[in-house]
């Protein structure tokens, strides 16, 4: 491991610590930190959710729930979602190890009624 990766993974722990219970269990501050060795990949799958359901969510004036509740928004969605899977994709080199898909992101935002993306909540704000 580089010494950079190694700070990294330091500070990730203490991060961990400073949102525990002093007892090794995190406490529920609506924080997870999770340490990942496929940082890129991690940066990837939050740019296809930024990508993806923040502009249609602006767009639509619509919350993150209704999106994905909505068979013509949803399919949009999907399709900006599978675009920037293939953007990662023709990387050289290639992006691998991406946890979300469409598939993954309707499921993760069905049923959050309410959730407005920051883009949504800029473009209300004008």
């Amino acid at each position: 491991q580089s010494g950079e990766a190694a700070a990294l993974a330091s500070a990730a722990l203490q991060l961990k610590e400073l949102f525990g219970d002093g007892h090794g269990q995190e406490r529920d501050l609506f924080v997870q930190i999770n340490i990942s060795d496929e940082i890129h990949a991690r940066v990837w799958d939050k740019l296809m959710i930024n990508c993806s359901m923040n502009p249609l969510s602006a767009l639509t004036r619509s919350d993150c729930g209704s999106i994905v509740a909505c068979g013509r928004t949803v399919g949009v969605l999907r399709a900006l979602a599978h675009e920037v899977a293939l953007v990662g994709a023709r990387l050289d080199p290639p992006l691998h190890g991406l946890k979300l898909d469409a598939d993954a992101i309707v499921k993760l935002y069905t049923g959050h009624f309410g959730l407005r993306p920051s883009m949504l909540q800029d473009v209300e704000a004008g």
